[in-house]
């Protein structure tokens, strides 16, 4: 059964997203876990949802190729998971309050034209 943040209905979906670069992701193999310079300033790693993909690409990566999105599940995920409204007139968006260990992406794959659309 869907869930509703105010007039927004929530995607019963465990799949969430994260966009990286490749540079990045090797460094997080090398450590074992992923924690962005983001997550010591504003406290949580930036997640979307297949179906906020292709606005997140559009407003904040535009200009940047050769990305990776790394796929993860909800229920795999050993920090809190907060939904929080980040963009006026937008659903929620599921804010990862703590790294994410490698083990937990479930897999990786390149951003393609068609999930900027």
């Amino acid at each position: 059964m869907p869930h509703f943040f105010g007039k927004y209905e929530m995607s019963t979906s465990p799949t969430l997203l994260h966009i990286i670069s490749p540079e990045d992701w090797q460094n997080a193999l090398k450590s074992g876990y992923y924690a962005p310079p983001g997550l010591e300033r504003e406290g949580f790693i930036h997640l979307c949802t297949p179906e906020q993909l292709s606005f997140v690409l559009r407003l904040h990566y535009s200009e940047q190729d050769g990305l990776l999105l790394l796929v993860l599940s909800a229920d795999g995920l050993s920090a809190p998971l907060r939904w929080e409204v980040s963009e006026p007139d937008q659903p929620p968006f599921p804010h990862l309050y703590g790294a994410i260990r490698t083990d937990q992406v479930l897999s990786i794959r390149p951003v393609t034209p068609e999930d900027r659309v």
